[in-house]
């Protein structure tokens, strides 16, 4: 059975496996036992790690032998079509079409963009495992943390880290995304001792179990061992599930502020008859929406729970939502501060503000509100926008819980914070917030915040039809673009030609356009390197421009650039293949 399985993942009805001798097998599993279908070896030692994107179209594979290859996925076969020397052992992969991101022994983790040297992101921490979602990687890490790197700056920050000294000891071994969502899973669960939940579902009496996975459904489990053998089990997996909640989200599809509650809902049995145990942290154990046992004579999603219904849980999570939300409002309306009782005042018209009280140890009291901003349909903004949930603009002010009214006040700290999918249109971190007045008040400062605000937004809408409009000239020169993002106009790619010289001109357009001119990348059709990869050029930004021009004449002026620096671009590619 080729050694020790130490990676299988389940795509398409497919298993993968990967061996501890180089080997990788493709298994069928429509059928009542894993049915062999595809046995190969390219790697030369252990194949450590395996990775699928969401997409379906790669297979990353990383091994011993200090490479990563990329293969093509058949539906009965996969095929090697690139292999990347790294120079160093992969032991946890993750990967997309534009980066591959890998530990290796030590701490940190690399970074690889497929064709240059690849860029260590150093931590004090031994990376197990990695998510990626977007430029941002998670990666799960000894010391019970999460570190979050930046791709575009190669920086690295803390995510998570466990909140009990215990924790320091304990690794997280798994990490996923999912919806906006990262889980996590590792030795310990964050404040929860979890004895309760341990089920034996399946055991070898002979081998040890590598490698686990299961299907889309979560119906069949697949266990990997030591002696290279596979099983597969039907069953009903005991869950836990951790939701992270957003803190004084403003609405029922997605909040935007800055901090989480985190729910546990537990299963205790193997099936799901029973309804879930709701379980909060530290900082909200005077929060008890059913208490003392009664939630049977309580008008509450548990009253009446049926496990065959789907949305009992969706409802469970909803109605546990909104009931904190009125206990941290009930909470702030206790504190005797002068200040926080004028500031609510004056903010009472307003709908959709949320609120929060931080009162953590060792640290100073604050009180953190929500307010949504603009009192417009930023979704109607765009056409044929694909935004699926309404975008929404939020400001987060933060003020320091007093005893006493002072006469100067110090001024609260705010920040600004959007939707995810609203960055394509309008980015939060370029708005310079207006500065705040001594004696002013929230209500006051929202005047003109949403003033400002409406007047970038609706610049940022005629953005994007400025880039329409440039998008179509350059086609006068180059034809009709061969991709090209209808929306927000943000990217397109053209194919041209010098003679019998073809190349691709991918053009990348900042939300500022037309006062930042756009990158121009060039891409040969016809040059590779020796990992087999398309040669480049740098980001060109050094080219005539001036945003008061037509989007004629800068398509002009674009393409008279491009004639002589494709001549350059076509000498640096002959170059490199006689190297």
């Amino acid at each position: 059975m080729n050694g020790e399985i130490l990676s299988i993942l389940h795509i398409r009805n497919r298993l993968i496996s990967s061996h501890s001798d180089g080997t990788i097998k493709v298994w069928d599993t429509g059928k009542r036992a894993p049915r062999l279908i595809q046995e190969t070896r390219e790697h030369s030692k252990a194949v450590t790690c395996l990775y699928v994107p969401p997409s379906c179209d790669k297979l990353y594979s990383g091994s011993l032998d200090k490479t990563i290859r990329v293969w093509s996925i058949k539906q009965e076969e996969i095929h090697c079509i690139r292999v990347h020397d790294v120079k160093e052992a992969v032991l946890v992969l993750t990967a997309n079409a534009s980066v591959a991101c890998y530990s290796s022994q030590g701490n940190g983790v690399k970074v690889y963009n497929w064709s240059s040297v690849p860029k260590h992101v150093n931590f004090n921490r031994q990376v197990k495992c990695l998510a990626l979602e977007g430029d941002k990687l998670y990666c799960g890490c000894s010391g019970y943390s999460i570190q979050e790197v930046d791709l575009r700056t190669y920086t690295s920050s803390t995510f998570y880290s466990g909140t009990k000294k215990l924790l320091g000891k304990q690794t997280i071994y798994s990490v996923q995304i999912h919806n906006g969502i990262l889980f996590a899973g590792g030795s310990s669960v964050d404040g929860i001792a979890g004895k309760d939940l341990c089920q034996l579902v399946w055991t070898f009496s002979t081998r040890l179990i590598t490698s686990l996975a299961s299907d889309a459904d979560g119906q069949k489990l697949f266990a990997a061992t030591s002696e290279g053998k596979l099983k597969k089990k039907t069953y009903s997996i005991p869950t836990c599930l951790e939701f992270g909640l957003r803190r004084l989200m403003g609405s029922s599809n997605g909040g935007q502020c800055v901090s989480y509650v985190q729910i546990s809902l537990m299963k205790r049995t193997c099936v799901i008859m029973r309804a879930s145990d709701d379980l909060f942290g530290p900082e909200d154990e005077s929060f008890r929406p059913y208490t003392g046992g009664k939630e049977k004579s309580c008008k509450n999603s548990l009253a009446d729970w049926n496990s065959r219904d789907p949305a009992r849980l969706l409802s469970l999570i909803i109605e546990l939502r909104d009931a904190y939300k009125a206990y941290q409002r009930k909470r702030i309306e206790e504190i005797d501060d002068d200040r926080l009782k004028f500031e609510i005042s004056t903010m009472l018209a307003r709908e959709g503000i949320e609120m929060y009280m931080s009162s953590v140890l060792d640290k100073p009291e604050e009180v953190k509100f929500a307010v949504p901003l603009l009192d417009m349909d930023l979704n109607k903004l765009v056409a044929g926008s694909t935004w699926k949930h309404p975008q929404k603009i939020y400001l987060q002010v933060i003020f320091p819980v007093g005893k006493k009214y002072s006469t100067a006040p110090p001024p609260p700290r705010l920040k600004l914070v959007s939707s995810a999918e609203l960055k394509a249109l309008f980015s939060i971190e370029d708005f310079r917030l207006p500065p705040w007045v001594d004696g002013m008040c929230t209500a006051e400062y929202l005047l003109t915040l949403e003033e400002m605000l409406e007047s970038q937004i609706k610049d940022a809408v005629s953005s994007v039809e400025t880039r329409r409009k440039f998008i179509m000239a350059l086609a006068t020169h180059f034809g009709r673009p061969i991709e090209a993002d209808p929306v927000f106009c943000r990217r397109a790619t053209f194919l041209a030609s010098a003679g019998v010289f073809t190349f691709l001109v991918h053009l990348s357009f900042s939300l500022q356009f037309p006062k930042y001119q756009p990158t121009l990348i060039l891409q040969s059709s016809q040059h590779f390197n020796s990992q087999g990869v398309p040669i480049k050029s740098p980001n060109l930004t050094e080219y005539p421009w001036s945003p008061r021009w037509e989007p004629s004449e800068m398509a002009d002026r674009i393409s008279d650039f491009l004639a002589d620096e494709c001549l350059n671009f076509k000498k640096h590619c002959n170059q490199l293949n006689q190297q």
